[in-house]
């Protein structure tokens, strides 16, 4: 772990950096070229407060902002510890990285940075407002009823989410269809996405329940076990057609060929 004492600093010197020179965290990381993700962790650990951004952000009802929601509750982590609040997404595709980054940016009026663990791609930040935005959300109680109003946004949303939980398939046995499918063990939040799609861009998607008995697919049905997953499905050629024309993927490969196939 890396400490103060290797960059020359200790607490008060942390301290009055920040609030007395009135340094960023990202300005007090180029003066000791130190990433900016440990100087960060410094205030946290050594309960360092840090001045508040938030007054000046509030949901604007933007496509961008309905991309981050949807990309985060597929593959987002909401983090939340003492004063604390960390919004990340981790993800193997650069092009989602990016979209989400870019989105992100217009949504908090700032600049972000693509990161790097292991194999994925990482974008962070830790805004407290748009942290618990985002979690008053997540249970879907209140998700219907903002997006059912605003096609810009849930354009936005049904983007970002199937770009974290969606694919395309093709199926061999009839002249190499191509299907669009997106699975979630909340089939709440996949019925939304259902009726969504139906009410702004008149696309017909069937909601599965799928166990992980063998027995395959259950169109809604009952989940049969605690471990099942929900499967929405686009299958009529002229809705796919539909989805790509009008949403699509952020994501290149699962964009590839789709809209020549269903010509």
């Amino acid at each position: 772990r890396l400490t103060l004492s290797k960059y020359g600093l200790d607490k008060e010197q942390l301290y009055n950096l920040y609030w007395k020179e009135n340094f960023s965290i990202l300005q007090i990381a180029k003066k000791i070229n130190a990433p900016s993700s440990t100087v960060q962790n410094w205030f946290i650990r050594l309960n360092i407060p840090r001045r508040s951004r938030e007054k000046s952000w509030a949901p604007n009802g933007s496509e961008e902002l309905g991309y981050v929601l949807g990309a985060l509750l597929a593959d987002g982590n909401l983090y939340h510890k003492g004063g604390h609040y960390s919004i990340r997404l981790r993800v193997k595709d650069y092009d989602f990285a990016l979209a989400f980054k870019l989105s992100l940016e217009k949504v908090l009026n700032t600049s972000l940075k693509i990161g790097r663990d292991a194999e994925l791609f990482r974008v962070i930040t830790h805004r407290k407002r748009l942290f618990q935005w985002v979690k008053s959300l997540s249970d879907g109680d209140d998700l219907e009823k903002i997006l059912m109003q605003n096609k810009a946004m849930t354009k936005g949303f049904i983007r970002g989410f199937f770009d974290g939980d969606g694919w395309t398939t093709t199926d061999k046995s009839r002249n190499f269809n191509r299907y669009v499918r997106v699975q979630n063990n909340n089939g709440k939040l996949l019925e939304i996405c259902r009726s969504l799609l139906n009410v702004h861009f008149d696309i017909h998607a069937i909601l599965y329940n799928e166990t992980d008995n063998g027995h395959g697919l259950y169109p809604n049905g009952t989940p049969q076990k605690p471990s099942s997953h929900f499967i929405l499905a686009i299958n009529r050629q002229r809705d796919v057609k539909r989805y790509f024309e009008e949403i699509g993927f952020s994501i290149r490969r699962k964009n590839a060929g789709v809209i020549e196939k269903c010509t």
